[in-house]
């Protein structure tokens, strides 16, 4: 059974509005990580009264109280967001088209403990982004 937005907000300490209802039900059906300003474009029509920075206070609460994850992607340096999962995830990153694909596990836990053994250095997280091209724009190459 699917806990609502109401349950969610509450179980991480964040007041409910409808404001963060809409963002939280646009995070929760994403396919991919969204920048602030494709949450605010999808959030506009739902709330023709939110502005950006709203959205952007809304998302910086959710990271606070880890209810979302920020990415930086480094191929123009912006912030993207997802809802928070136990397992992490990792993306692969068309240049041309920008879309982010997720790696479908975590190839970097064997490399983790191969560092903290031949370092004595204590690995407490790690990001992966792999940069390429998709199906569709290596066709168009």
């Amino acid at each position: 059974m699917t806990v609502s937005n109401k349950e969610l907000l509450r179980q991480h300490g964040i007041k409910y509005s409808q404001q963060r209802d809409i963002v939280l039900n646009l995070l929760r059906h994403l396919t991919r990580p969204a920048s602030v300003e494709e949450l605010y474009t999808k959030a506009l029509p739902l709330h023709p009264t939110i502005h950006l920075s709203t959205v952007y206070r809304i998302l910086e609460n959710f990271e606070a109280h880890h209810l979302v994850v920020r990415n930086t992607l480094s191929e123009d340096k912006k912030n993207v967001y997802e809802l928070y999962t136990p397992a992490h995830k990792h993306y692969m990153v068309c240049l041309k088209c920008h879309q982010c694909f997720p790696i479908p596990d975590c190839p970097c836990n064997i490399l983790d403990e191969a560092v903290t053994k031949a370092t004595d250095f204590e690995v407490i997280d790690h990001k992966i982004e792999i940069l390429g091209y998709c199906a569709t724009c290596q066709l168009r190459h």
